[in-house]
């Protein structure tokens, strides 16, 4: 996995978007979360995604209206793109701390980010990724959280360009957006502190996403310079289930059916009704669990957003190292 950064305000962003917050509330336009908004379109240039798609066929996002939809791809170097999707990489969206990205950044910088994306309040966002990694459900879950109602496309470019469906050479360069978020969705966010409790309750799941036979399993004579990303400690957080995220992928890279899910969920001995609480080294892997289940339309996930970045670096914490959780 490469870790890069980009530059994410321009100066003078924050007194923007305050302009915009005072220019909004004095309009009676802002609700929790973010600025309602004031499209009067025609329906026939309106998406028919809803805030239940999670994850879209090419063939659903390709019937769209033009332009009802904004367009994401998790890349900045890609030579093929989907007409009218401009680029970033998800780790616009996080905090950078030595050692790894621990949690999302602040609501009104993650606003700036989504404003230079050209998003507005009330867009739809389909994000997908070039080659055949889990950026793009880390990405979309980021906008997720900031209130943007986003989904995965199933497959990304590869499905798109196996449909027939064309592509261009260039990205857009898009107008600033208009969307605010005064505050992230805790709904959809595990804190280090609710992994320990529920970890100390045994009343859910804590989905380890990782490799099964390396990152799992852990190796106490490595040292934290020679462990897989640079994680502080080997092994897993003690009490999590493996439960590797390629798991739920066909050989073409799209989603497997629910009945396969749901099988491979039972042979485990889970069940839709138990809490679960999903990680991997940095909330990326661990984001393909969070949207699979929602998709699949069992809620009671949450992301762990600091996951082994933050669980190892606090030697409070218990690990393990083995097979057994």
């Amino acid at each position: 996995m490469i870790f890069s950064t980009m530059p994410l305000l321009a100066k003078g962003e924050t007194v923007r978007k305050v302009s915009v917050v005072l220019a909004a509330l004095a309009a009676g336009a802002i609700v929790s979360g973010c600025i309602t908004s004031s499209d009067k379109s025609d329906s026939s240039t309106k998406t028919t995604f809803t805030a239940s798609d999670w994850i879209v066929s090419a063939s659903a996002l390709n019937a769209q209206p033009a332009g009802s939809v904004k367009i994401i791809e998790t890349s900045v170097t890609g030579t093929a793109h989907i007409s009218g999707a401009v680029s970033t990489i998800w780790q616009n969206f996080s905090t950078w701390q030595s050692g790894g990205y621990f949690t999302l950044k602040t609501p009104i910088v993650i606003s700036g980010v989504i404003d230079s994306l050209g998003i507005n309040a009330g867009d739809f966002v389909v994000v997908y990724d070039p080659g055949q990694t889990p950026a793009a459900f880390r990405l979309a879950w980021a906008l997720r959280a900031a209130g943007v109602n986003a989904a995965v496309l199933d497959g990304g470019l590869a499905a798109w360009t196996a449909a027939g469906y064309s592509t261009k050479t260039t990205v857009s360069s898009p107008a600033m957006g208009n969307f605010i978020c005064d505050s992230l969705d805790s709904s959809l966010i595990a804190t280090k502190a609710q992994v320990n409790a529920m970890r100390t309750a045994g009343t859910g799941v804590i989905l380890d996403s990782r490799d099964s036979t390396t990152e799992y399993l852990g190796d106490t004579t490595l040292t934290n310079d020679t462990i897989l990303y640079d994680v502080a400690r080997s092994g897993h957080i003690a009490g999590a289930e493996s439960a590797n995220f390629v798991n739920v992928f066909n050989a073409d890279g799209t989603i497997k059916a629910k009945t396969d899910i749901d099988k491979y969920l039972a042979g485990k001995g889970w069940t839709s009704s138990k809490p679960v609480i999903a990680y991997c080294t940095c909330a990326v892997r661990s984001s393909v669990w969070f949207f699979v289940f929602k998709q699949l339309g069992y809620d009671n996930i949450l992301n762990y957003d600091g996951s082994m970045y933050e669980w190892a670096a606090d030697h409070t914490l218990p690990m393990k190292v083995g097979s057994q959780p």
